[in-house]
């Protein structure tokens, strides 16, 4: 045993499943909400400003004659901006709908604890921020670092959710530590929906409020079974009748090493 996830893609897929039925209705609601508040603002103030995406080329053309204004309307900032303030607590808050789903306890999921995260807003959005500048940092170095980064980090807000006491920096240095040896299984986990994300990309991204749920439930269950094993690991290295080795627990007893000595 060694604090790595050892369940297979399909069976936390089989578990999210499980998770959702009966539980579709409020699940869809959530990702409706969910992409409401990410994306509606961004549409108004497009419709309204007349701002187009972010291109840097323009923007750089635009600054460079002085055209101070025209500049930060082409680019787009104040709806990069409002991005910025939100990502961080829309994601905390449609993890804790799903984490909530996931562990199929006595408490119901509510959709509209979507906008939960807001209520933690401080935490949230210097988690957004710090996995975004730490991610971007690593991919100055290379691509692969940067995706190896963002995965390390994936764990961040359900940690929050656990521990309320703790603050960004703190969740991000636990994510770390229980993504060890388990990147690349999550990694894994992902490409297993591909076909559902591919799915979710038609009719202009509609089909996500669908998809969406059951990837994200997808990935609460590997944090569930992440976390198990990581506690199971963690009682294992207290119990005087083992020895521990790095990151594995070697189940030796003491009385029967002493037998082998004699």
């Amino acid at each position: 045993m060694n604090g790595c996830v050892t369940v297979p893609a399909s069976e936390l897929r089989a578990r999210a499943r499980v998770s959702l039925s009966g539980r579709w209705g409020s699940a869809i609601l959530a990702a409706v909400i969910y992409y409401l508040l990410l994306t509606l603002p961004l549409t108004i103030l497009e419709q309204v400003t007349g701002a187009a995406p972010l291109d840097y080329q323009t923007m750089w053309e635009l600054f460079r004659s002085h055209n101070w204004s025209d500049a930060i309307s082409t680019s787009s900032l104040v709806g990069d901006f409002y991005l910025l303030l939100v990502t961080g607590p829309l994601t905390l808050g449609l993890a804790q709908f799903i984490l909530t789903m996931a562990r199929n306890g006595a408490e119901e999921p509510k959709p509209w604890d979507v906008i939960n995260g807001f209520s933690s807003f401080g935490r949230a959005f210097g988690t957004y921020l710090l996995i975004v500048i730490f991610t971007f940092l690593w991919s100055l170095l290379f691509i692969i670092p940067g995706i190896i980064a963002a995965y390390r980090y994936r764990m961040a807000y359900y940690i929050l959710l656990d521990e309320p006491e703790i603050g960004p920096l703190e969740a991000i240095s636990r994510s770390k530590q229980l993504m060890v040896g388990n990147k690349w299984k999550l990694f894994c986990l992902d490409f297993s929906y591909i076909l559902w994300l591919l799915l979710g990309s038609l009719f202009y991204g509609l089909l996500m409020i669908f998809v969406l749920p059951y990837y994200q439930n997808g990935v609460a269950q590997f944090y569930l079974e992440a976390l198990d094993q990581r506690r199971s690991l963690e009682r294992a290295r207290l119990r005087p009748d083992y020895q521990v080795i790095d990151e594995g627990v070697v189940g030796v007893r003491r009385d029967e090493e002493d037998e082998d000595d004699d």
